[in-house]
């Protein structure tokens, strides 16, 4: 009986490490799983801040580029304008010259008329 004591004894102990190991496996099985979750977790908030840092730098980069262009085509426009203003005088002052040339031409043709002898 002793031997069978000691039998039933050593099936128990066995038993209840049997399902002490199985009870660990599963803990360490779920402790696993836990971990992966939280390194996707922590993965998903670090790539979200890393975009969202992204997205602020290229924001504040289209906001200074966006200020240059506007400031560009404010130049461009008082250039433009200036170009338009020198244009009509440009046109202005050949009209004044066309005026002076035939001035000019008619007066000679007078000298002329009147005998005054050589072009001027």
């Amino acid at each position: 009986m002793p031997e069978e004591a000691v039998s039933v004894i050593s099936a128990i102990v066995s038993g209840l490490f049997g399902v002490g190991g199985v009870v660990a496996y599963y803990r360490a099985r779920t402790e696993r799983l836990n971990t992966l979750a939280d390194v996707r977790k922590t993965a998903a908030q670090t790539t979200t801040e890393a975009w969202q840092t992204l997205t602020q730098a290229l924001q504040e980069r289209l906001a200074t580029v966006t200020e240059r262009l506007c400031e560009v085509e404010r130049q461009l426009e008082l250039e433009r304008n200036k170009r338009t203003l020198l244009e009509a005088k440009i046109r202005r002052l050949e009209t004044e010259r066309d005026q002076w040339i035939l001035e000019r031409q008619r007066l000679i043709l007078q000298i002329a008329e009147m005998g005054g002898g050589g072009d001027a």
